[in-house]
């Protein structure tokens, strides 16, 4: 029972404590604008999805729990730059997480370590005056031993004074700034002329020289630092931005060893000693280990060793051999300065395209050692997809693996073998180059051979055609030759006939006796029947096959008739006739019915032949 009051408790005290802390921080949305003109503000811009700005929240609470139980006059927010980006753009933010004092129409960016003690001490430095004035030496004092870098203005206002306290408005940011005069200072501080800028740092105080350091900003910004200090990744960003070189000595500081610590110690020598020859252009520290260097320089540095790094250019200087004493030390600094040493890396076009492929393996091993399934997700699936590509296209690629046959077995063969196997590959090349010609001949003359056939077909196709056309011609001609012959015949047949077709016709004539002594009878020549009927006759002559001859039947039939009258009657029948009209007439259709009769005979006798030769060619 009492534990379980006493985890309640607890819970009970975190939340109070929670909720005091989230207190002290203020979500700011778009009024902020308005709003902020009379208060100094500290401010997170963050965004929701960025790893960064979750890792800084707790400590951000932490900062505004310190500044409000301090009693300063800063407030601390945060705000969403991706819901309010049109207000972050205003105040230059660029990345996430971004810390920005704002104080009136000023924004100061801070630009040190994330941590609570050195953003409080941020805030505090900035939100004051940008010079302090130090009145006493007690107050003196305990700013000593408050920083361990400290500039001071000493004397009366003047256009030195002027230029300092611009320069303090614009460094703030990186140090403090006072002023005092000269009976503030300790005894042991004697100054040669007054008004005069004074930088009070590694146990001792240098004065600013117009003429010698150039310009009071430049100066401040390069001595801002303590000649020999503990370098890190801000710490070494912070000192790109003054334009020195920087040498380190990169050594095990978790796990000293002795040559670890004497190199450490030449270094600090060298910093200390070597002050007047080396301070404006070198900035001296040492560095934890090598992961941050290496990750630099895309390359491997032993530990410990020496190092100086060119941060304006991203160029690099390693000694030849390693550093054992102060001398060794010395000169290897004294060649990076005269340009004697060889220099590495740089920001060419070359290690920029390096730059990015070891960035890219950095990322993807980082990715791999975070989450193993994750990378291989995003990496193998692409990678897998690429590599079956490259297989279909090498494995199409037959002849490749030929030729890769053929140098190896090359490889094991002597230079005998070699232009012996050389020399047959030759052979077999001409071989083939005349197989190839052969069977291009064979082809040509395959070609000409069924040209030569098409064109003998044609010849004969047209021949046969010639010789049946002749023998059609001839077959015709035969036929009417036979045609010919055959009406010969038949006439002959006719002729013949005639004499006794006559008599036939006048002995009715000539009697006068019984029913049928007026009319004309038409005989068949082939079949011997008679018809009265001349369309009869001529309709049986045609089935004989044989054609109507009406002039010469007419006028066979008619002197057949007119022989028989004459002979028979004499000129009593001609009177007769000239006397009787209808007597007339029934002569000329008797006449008419003897000529069809005479048509119809020559059909028969005509059919009748044709019947012969029909029997005969049986």
């Amino acid at each position: 029972m009492a534990e379980v009051k006493a985890s309640l408790f607890c819970g009970v005290v975190a939340a109070l404590l929670c909720s005091t802390a989230l207190a002290f921080v203020e979500d700011l949305d778009e009024t902020f604008k308005d709003t902020r003109v009379n208060d100094i503000w500290l401010v997170d811009f963050y965004a929701p999805w960025c790893g960064y700005c979750k890792k800084l929240e707790p400590i951000w609470f932490d900062v505004g729990a310190e500044l409000k139980s301090s009693g300063s006059p800063v407030r601390v927010g945060k705000m969403d730059a991706t819901a309010y980006s049109g207000m972050a753009s205003e105040f230059g933010v660029r990345g996430y997480p971004t810390i920005k004092l704002l104080k009136g129409d000023l924004a100061f960016s801070y630009k040190g370590p994330r941590t609570k003690d050195d953003i409080v001490e941020f805030a505090n430095r900035v939100a004051g005056p940008a010079v302090r004035a130090l009145p006493s030496k007690q107050m003196f004092e305990h700013m000593m031993k408050r920083h361990d870098v400290l500039f001071v203005y000493v004397g009366a206002d003047s256009p030195l004074k002027e230029k300092y306290n611009d320069v303090a408005s614009e460094l703030i940011v990186y140090t403090y700034f006072f002023s005092a005069s000269e009976e503030a200072l300790p005894e042991s501080v004697s100054l040669s002329e007054l008004p005069t800028v004074v930088v009070f740092k590694d146990g001792g105080h240098f004065t600013y020289d117009e003429y010698e350091d150039g310009s009071l900003s430049s100066w401040v910004n390069k001595e801002r630092f303590q000649g020999y200090l503990q370098i890190d990744g801000f710490t070494l960003y912070e000192l790109g931005e003054t334009g020195k070189l920087v040498a380190i000595a990169v050594i095990h500081e978790k796990d000293p060893t002795e040559q670890s610590d004497r190199l450490k110690t030449l270094m600090q020598r060298v910093a200390k000693e070597y002050r007047e020859h080396f301070n404006r252009d070198f900035q001296f520290g040492h560095m934890d280990g090598n992961d941050y260097i290496n990750s630099l320089i895309m390359g491997e540095v032993a530990v410990p060793s020496v190092i100086i790094l060119n941060t304006s250019n991203e160029q690099y200087f390693l000694p030849s051999e390693p550093i054992e004493t102060m001398e060794q030390l010395v000169q290897f600094i004294s060649g990076v300065l005269n340009g004697s040493a060889q220099a590495y890396g740089g920001d060419g076009f070359i290690q920029r395209i390096k730059r990015v492929a070891f960035d890219a393996k950095s990322t993807i091993m980082s990715v791999f050692r975070s989450s193993p399934l994750l990378g291989c997700f995003l990496f193998g699936l692409p990678l897998g997809v690429i590599s079956l590509m490259c297989y279909g296209i090498c494995t199409a690629e037959s002849d490749d693996g030929s030729e890769d046959m053929d140098a190896l077995k090359r490889e094991g063969l002597t230079d005998e073998e070699e232009e012996e196997e050389e020399e047959q590959e030759e052979e077999e090349l001409v071989d083939d180059d005349d197989d190839g010609m052969e069977i291009i001949e064979n082809m040509e003359d395959d070609q000409e051979e069924m040209d030569g056939k098409d064109i003998e077909d044609d010849i004969r196709e047209e021949d046969n055609e010639g010789e049946e056309e002749e023998e059609q011609e001839e077959e015709e001609q035969e036929e009417e030759e036979e045609e010919v012959e055959q009406e010969q015949e038949v006439k002959e047949v006719v002729q013949e006939k005639s004499p006794t077709q006559q008599e036939v016709l006048a002995s009715p004539s000539s009697t006068g006796s019984g029913p049928n002594s007026g009319e004309k009878r038409l005989p068949c020549e082939f079949c011997g029947r008679c018809f009265t009927n001349s369309l009869e006759w001529e309709r049986h002559v045609l089935r004989h096959g044989m054609g109507v001859n009406n002039s010469r039947l007419d006028t066979s039939c008619t002197s057949a008739v007119d022989t028989s009258a004459s002979s028979s009657t004499g000129s009593s029948v001609l009177s007769d006739s000239r006397l009787d009209p209808a007597s007339n007439s029934k002569e000329d259709e008797t006449t008419a019915d003897l000529s069809l009769t005479g048509q119809s005979q020559f059909g028969e006798d005509k059919e009748m032949l044709y019947t012969k030769k029909d029997h005969q060619s049986d």
